[in-house]
């Protein structure tokens, strides 16, 4: 068991794969027919439960992040659409990250990738006491109107999902940026974001 006592798979890291299960990993995540999602599903946005709801609440516990999973039920079958699933998919992956290794997945990123990068002021996850220095979100500008919209997509009005100015918003507050919300939660200074997208783009470390 993991330190937070929630039961790890058996599953070595290394024999994970995109066709792999996520409830071979995750047990809690299969009911309502989702034991067929597999990682590939998840990382492309093609699994099904793009509307899954997640609100700000279940963020910093992780049993009320279990129970949600098990409770999602698809919206469509695995595999056969593409739609951004906002924050459902990426907590999934940061539970799948915690079930192979038993550590906390923001941790796991710290350790695997943000330290070995030198990626000092790149965090996922800051403290209230460490927060004086983060700059506020702010909403600029105005909303595209229905003729901007078909122009430039196709579409007259945009589908409501779970992002909202009023969630995005709730990220200027210290307990939601403590979190370290996985897809969306990460904090940086210009530099370490400038160098972290030149590695992704030569990916050659």
């Amino acid at each position: 068991r993991d330190v937070t006592g929630v039961q790890t798979c058996a599953l070595p890291i290394c024999r994970i794969a995109l066709d792999t299960r996520i409830a071979e990993v995750v047990p809690e995540f299969g009911p309502n027919a989702k034991d067929a999602i597999t990682l590939e599903h998840v990382l492309l946005h093609t699994a099904g439960f793009p509307h899954a709801p997640m609100g700000i609440g279940d963020w910093d516990d992780r049993e009320r992040r279990l129970a949600r999973f098990a409770a999602w039920r698809c919206n469509w079958e695995p595999g056969t659409r593409f739609e951004y699933h906002a924050t459902s998919a990426h907590w999934v992956l940061a539970e799948v990250i915690e079930r192979l290794t038993g550590e906390d997945f923001r941790n796991h990123l710290r350790r695997r990738i943000l330290d070995p990068l030198g990626l000092t002021r790149f965090e996922l996850g800051v403290p209230p006491e460490r927060q004086a220095d983060i700059n506020e979100l702010v909403c600029v500008g105005t909303e595209a109107t229905p003729d901007e919209l078909e122009e430039a997509l196709g579409i007259r009005e945009l589908p409501i999902t779970e992002v909202t100015h009023e969630a995005l918003m709730a990220f200027n507050r210290p307990e939601v940026r403590a979190v370290g919300v996985p897809g969306g939660g990460g904090v940086s200074n210009a530099g370490d974001l400038a160098r972290f997208y030149q590695v992704l783009l030569r990916g050659d470390e």
